[in-house]
C-alpha cells in the first residue's frame, strides 16, 4: 500500500496536468479502498504529502484524506488552512468538514473573507457541517455582503445547518436578493410555515414571475401556492388580485 502511495505522489510532481488529474483520482480511490483500515503508514504518507513543495501533490493528499476519513489527520490539515495555493485551501477545508472537524470552525471562519470566492464558497459549506454556532455571525455578514450568488447560497444553506429555528430572518433576507437562484431556495424553505401575517411577503413575491433554469415553478408559482394552503379570506382576496392582473396582461 505504502508503495502504490509513494509512486502516486512522484506522478503528481510531474508538469502533465492530465497524468496528475488520473493519480490524484487513484489516490482518492485507494484512500477510499482502505478507509476503516488501521495503517498508519499510509496515514503518515499522505499527512507528510500535505508539506509538499508542489501544490498538486498537497492538493491530492488532502482530497484522499477525507477519503481515508481518518480523525488523525485533522491536526495536519488544520495546518494547511492557509496553504498559498487556493485550490489546496478549498480541498483543506472541505477535508476538514468531511471529518467532522467542529473544533476547526474558528480557523476556517477568517477564509470567508478571503479574496477568492471557491475559497469563500468551501469555507461556507464547510462551517454549515461543522456546526459551531459562534461561526453563525460570520456567515451572516457573509449573505449580506458578499458579491457573488454562489457564496451567498453557501452561507444561507451554513446558516440553516446551523439552526433552523433562528434562519427565519435570513431566509426572509434573502427573499429580495438579487439572485433568483436565492429568492426560489428561500420561498420553498417558508413556504411551509407561512400564515396570515406573512400576507405581504408573499403580495410582494406574486409579482415574482422569474426561476432558475432548472425548476418548473416560478417564485410566484411558490407564492400562490403557500396562498392556497393558508385558505383565509385575505389570502384568497391576493389570489384573486393577482388572477385579474393576469387576466389583464393576457388580455
Amino acid at each position: 500500500d505504502e508503495e502504490k502511495i509513494i509512486r502516486t505522489l512522484k506522478v503528481l510532481r510531474d508538469d502533465d496536468w492530465g497524468r496528475t488529474q488520473k493519480a490524484a483520482k487513484f489516490l482518492r480511490k485507494f484512500a477510499r479502498h482502505l478507509r476503516g483500515a488501521d495503517n498508519p503508514q499510509v496515514l503518515r504518507l499522505l499527512c507528510d504529502a500535505l508539506n509538499d513543495d508542489n501544490w498538486s501533490v498537497r492538493w491530492a493528499a488532502a482530497e484522499a484524506l477525507a477519503m481515508l476519513h481518518d480523525p488523525a489527520a485533522i491536526a495536519r490539515l488544520s495546518g494547511r488552512i492557509n496553504d498559498p495555493s487556493w485550490i489546496v485551501q478549498v480541498a483543506v477545508v472541505r477535508a476538514l468538514a468531511e471529518l467532522g472537524a467542529s473544533g476547526q470552525a474558528a480557523r476556517v471562519t477568517p477564509l470567508l473573507r478571503s479574496s477568492r470566492k471557491a475559497v469563500r464558497q468551501a469555507a461556507a459549506e464547510a462551517l454549515g457541517e461543522m456546526g459551531d454556532p459562534k461561526a453563525a455571525p460570520a456567515i451572516a455578514a457573509t449573505l449580506k455582503q458578499d458579491d457573488d450568488e454562489f457564496v451567498r447560497f453557501a452561507a444561507l444553506n451554513a446558516i440553516i445547518q446551523l439552526g433552523a429555528e433562528s434562519a427565519r430572518p435570513y431566509l426572509e433576507l434573502a427573499l429580495s436578493d438579487s439572485s433568483v437562484h436565492l429568492r426560489h431556495f428561500a420561498i420553498e424553505q417558508l413556504a411551509p410555515q407561512m400564515n396570515e401575517t406573512d400576507l405581504p411577503i408573499l403580495k410582494q413575491l406574486i409579482n415574482d414571475h422569474s426561476k432558475p433554469s432548472w425548476e418548473d415553478e416560478s417564485v410566484h408559482d411558490l407564492a400562490i401556492a403557500a396562498l392556497r394552503r393558508i385558505g383565509s379570506d385575505e389570502s384568497r382576496a391576493l389570489l384573486d388580485s393577482s388572477a385579474h392582473a393576469e387576466n389583464r396582461t393576457g388580455a
